[in-house]
């Protein structure tokens, strides 16, 4: 057993290194002087795992297989029972637990949203209104505010199961769990929720905290482009076929200060440019490709002047802010894009398109403050 401590003890002593960041993030969300069971779920992390065989030296609790030994853990009381977890299975295991909890840690699988399957389900095995499950996660899906708009979504399905459960939400920005986990965890937020047995107050649906986009999502969730398959007759600008928002964004926008777009807009008379030639010549091409005169998506304008206008609004400074939000921080549908076609301009006093909008029109039109006209500004100031 000497032998055993000692190899305990050389482990923990690297943990504790390796995962200080890490311990830290739990600490001021578990209550001082907690008694009782606690449950701890993790998905195991190759900074953040000691092999240890019976008890850690100066814990107090029992070490099972694999386990993160969380330093917070370390002030508790002895716990009456401990209960460990690590299977990608988490789910139906923590299902059939027959027992309450005084406290759950846990780290779920971020498969989809099987955290938010695991988190509801843990919820359920608090002990009474005392205890408090302590999860780290994405956040992605409280962050989505069009969420209100669709007819499913995560916020939606999980809404009285888990969010009317949080008591409180830190968020950890994409860039900082990146140096927290090495760059073992995806470039996505992440939260630390403190979530409770019976509903709290927690306003979870002012959650998402771009008030810039707020402002303009009312706007653009219920004025949307139609947006035709296979035409070709008119003036017409060619739109990609948006499924969702872009994943695998963010880490290169951090780092490189790269914003997402709908790319290339071309306007077409007939399915052709100015040039006489086809739209699909206009765009890089694989065996996928539709060459045929019909363009695969794309909306009819009345002018060349009118869809040239469309095209040149996400030139502007807040065309570009609002876009690389709506494919970055939001899962968007095809038809959600900046669309004022029944809008009057505020400084020409023109409707929709049949006039060119400027960064100021924008501005007024969404009533954007000074201080809001700065953060747009300066954020797309980064991706030049």
């Amino acid at each position: 057993m000497d032998n055993d401590q000692n190899s305990a003890g050389i482990a923990m002593s690297k943990f504790q290194a390796d995962g200080a960041r890490y311990f830290g993030l739990f600490d001021p969300h578990i209550p001082a002087g907690l008694t009782g069971n606690v449950l701890l779920l993790s998905l195991g992390n190759p900074d953040c795992v000691v092999k240890a065989v019976g008890k850690n030296p100066g814990a107090s609790y029992t070490v099972v297989d694999d386990v993160w030994t969380l330093d917070c853990l370390r002030a508790l009381p002895p716990s009456e029972k401990m209960e460990f977890i690590e299977d990608l299975d988490v789910y139906n295991i923590i299902k059939g637990l027959d027992m309450k909890f005084d406290c759950i840690i846990m780290n779920p699988p971020y498969q989809k949203n099987l955290h938010l399957k695991v988190l509801a389900e843990a919820i359920k095995h608090l002990k009474d209104d005392n205890s408090v499950c302590v999860n780290l996660s994405p956040v992605r899906w409280l962050q989505d505010p069009l969420a209100k708009y669709k007819k499913n979504c995560d916020l939606k399905r999980f809404e009285e199961s888990v969010a009317k459960h949080i008591e409180s939400l830190e968020t950890i920005t994409a860039i900082t769990s990146q140096q927290i986990f090495q760059g073992t965890i995806m470039n996505i937020d992440l939260g630390i929720y403190a979530c409770k047995a019976n509903q709290t107050s927690f306003n979870y649906k002012n959650y998402y905290s771009n008030f810039i986009l707020n402002k303009c999502i009312e706007y653009i969730a219920t004025h949307n482009p139609n947006i035709e398959a296979n035409k070709q007759a008119g003036w017409r600008v060619r739109m990609p076929q948006i499924l969702g928002g872009k994943s695998g964004g963010s880490g290169d926008r951090s780092k490189h200060h790269k914003y997402l777009s709908f790319g290339k807009l071309l306007a077409f008379k007939d399915g052709k440019n100015e040039e006489g030639k086809w739209w699909y010549d206009c765009y890089m091409r694989n065996q996928y490709t539709k060459t045929t005169p019909y363009i695969t998506s794309s909306i009819k304008f009345d002018s060349k002047t009118e869809a040239e206008n469309f095209i040149n609004q996400f030139d502007t400074l807040f065309g570009k802010y609002i876009t690389n939000l709506l494919l970055s921080d939001v899962h968007v549908a095809p038809i959600q894009v900046l669309w004022l076609n029944d809008a009057i301009n505020p400084r020409t006093g023109l409707k929709g398109y049949t006039g060119e909008w400027i960064d100021d029109d924008f501005y007024k039109f969404f009533n954007i403050t000074s201080e809001e006209r700065k953060v747009i500004e300066e954020t797309m100031e980064k991706y030049k």
